[in-house]
């Protein structure tokens, strides 16, 4: 098999992938699912129990370590956020009497 086979291939499966997991609720679940399972099931026949579930921790550990930094980067960029006060829409009136009754 050619490399531009090969290429055409896993565009095609990229494509049916993202379109099965548009279907389902959660676009992330449906897209980990559909490529995880079959990802992990060729890392078992080429590699072995052992190393296939290191690899699965490891991408485990590295998915968790890049989503807590950005969400500290999303955290400390609100933060550091300059605060504006809202203008008041109607200024204040001075007397006691209700809008009815002016």
């Amino acid at each position: 098999m050619s490399v531009a086979w090969a290429a055409t291939l896993l565009v095609l499966a990229a494509l049916v992938v993202s379109a099965a997991a548009s279907f389902l609720r959660n676009l992330q679940t449906g897209l980990l699912l559909l490529v995880g399972l079959p990802a992990v099931v060729l890392l078992h026949a080429l590699l072995g129990t052992v190393n296939t579930l290191f690899l699965v921790a490891l991408l485990g550990i590295l998915v968790a370590l890049v989503r807590t930094i950005s969400e500290t980067l999303d955290q400390v960029r609100v933060a550091t956020r300059p605060r504006r006060s809202r203008p008041r829409a109607h200024p204040q009136r001075d007397t006691d009497r209700s809008r009815i009754a002016a």
